[in-house]
């Protein structure tokens, strides 16, 4: 059963979210200063506006806008093959067997190490958008008073 679900999460997928974005910090933290994995910025800003073009994350929306222009990025190139992946990771939420495909042709091209790179950018910005949203959407219910759907 997959846990893809829309804007607000359950607990059992904000866990899971949180759980696998735990693993992956060595390596979202390589994509950045690694030695022989490092991604050049237009490639992690690549990934990022792709990300947040499915997530509807205002923060992240409008960080990663910011920080690809001042990288240079004007419009992610649909076929580079991070930006591939990252849509597909997107799409479906991290999960399921096209991600894995979409995984396993990065890691072809690209190699392992930075594909595992691209991988924790993507796990960074659905949990992000996980807390962010589900935090959100538990804000506005309190503070409209509707506790209930």
């Amino acid at each position: 059963m997959s846990l893809k679900i829309g804007k607000t999460y359950e607990w059992k997928t904000l866990v899971a979210n949180h759980t696998q974005f735990a693993t992956m910090l060595p390596n979202y933290l390589a994509s950045y200063i690694g030695f022989s994995s490092k991604l050049e910025p237009v490639t992690i800003e690549s990934v990022m506006v792709t990300m947040n073009s499915h997530n509807t994350c205002p923060y992240c929306t409008g960080l990663h806008g910011q920080l690809a222009r001042m990288a240079g990025l004007s419009e992610p190139d649909p076929s580079d093959p991070h930006v591939v992946y990252a849509k597909t990771f997107a799409l479906e939420s991290g999960r399921g067997g096209d991600v894995e495909a979409a995984y396993a042709k990065l890691v072809g091209v690209v190699g392992s190490a930075r594909a595992r790179n691209v991988r924790a950018l993507c796990w960074a910005l659905l949990w992000g958008k996980t807390t962010g949203n589900s935090i959100n959407a538990a804000r506005d219910k309190i503070l409209t008073l509707r506790l209930t759907k």
